[in-house]
């Protein structure tokens, strides 16, 4: 084996499918295809995916070659109207690109940086400054051992500390919470944690895997709402594969403005 490689865990009954980011000393570091799952594994544990073409669970496959996208998000809502400028901090490359390819497909205004959890909180604020959005994505991996899902501990999640201090940073920049929408997190993150740090959106409340363009769809909701229209997140949460399990968040205004008469029309 080696990296690049899409691989499933024998020990978890095959139950999810990663590619393999590092392999040393016959242990790998693997990330999850279809979720934003971080994990490490014996090479031993591991067996070629039986399949490439087929995602272990079609339901929750949310890559963005195959996905359904929602009817709120349909394009042509979009018309003439500013819609929101959005700032998508991901930890991992490839989840970026799968990201920025629906934000592309979508018709959403999207400026993205790969920047590793760990080094996001000392880079968010150069980021806000630099292009000053209205919505702000900060996620990648994260995880929580099963023994430990319901911890109150910030330590017993991989990743959960570098997404609250970068929280923490953003809504310092802008304390207003309809002014900068944040939304945070990865698979099974510290959702209280992060909500108390000053998000709109987080997950994980139930400390379940969140699809790797989940975030994407909160963010493109926002950005195409009006600005006379608060969401709640059951109207977001019904149209997201881990509805109120995998996200939760508080009432926010939408960011579209609408236009008219629009300049680009022809008279």
């Amino acid at each position: 084996m080696q990296n690049g490689d899409i691989v499933t865990r024998i020990s978890y009954h095959h139950d999810t499918q990663f590619r393999i980011e590092d392999i040393k000393n016959k242990q790998a570091r693997l990330c999850g295809l279809e979720y934003r799952l971080a994990a490490d594994a014996a090479i031993s544990d591991l067996e070629l995916a039986r399949s490439l073409t087929e995602p272990s669970n079609k339901q929750h496959c949310l890559v963005s070659t195959n996905i359904q996208v929602p009817l709120f998000l349909n394009e042509k809502s979009l018309g003439n109207n500013y819609i929101a400028k959005i700032l998508h901090i991901d930890g991992n490359r490839f989840y970026l690109k799968e990201c920025i390819t629906l934000y592309k497909r979508l018709g959403i205004p999207v400026i993205g940086y790969p920047v590793n959890e760990e080094k996001q909180p000392r880079n968010i604020m150069n980021l806000l400054n630099q292009h000053k959005p209205n919505i702000v994505v900060i996620t990648g991996h994260d995880s929580v051992s099963k023994s430990q899902s319901t911890s109150k501990n910030l330590n017993s999640y991989l990743n959960s500390k570098y997404f609250l201090e970068s929280i923490r940073i953003a809504r310092n920049y802008s304390r207003n919470y309809d002014d900068l929408v944040i939304i945070a997190g990865g698979c099974k993150s510290y959702y209280e944690a992060l909500m108390e740090a000053g998000a709109n959106f987080a997950s994980s409340p139930d400390r379940v895997m969140i699809n790797v363009t989940e975030p994407v769809l909160i963010a493109c909701k926002v950005a195409i709402t009006s600005v006379t229209e608060y969401l709640s997140m059951e109207s977001i949460a019904e149209n997201l594969p881990s509805g109120l399990s995998g996200f939760g968040g508080i009432e926010t205004r939408g960011q579209c403005r609408r236009l008219a008469p629009s300049p680009y029309q022809k008279k």
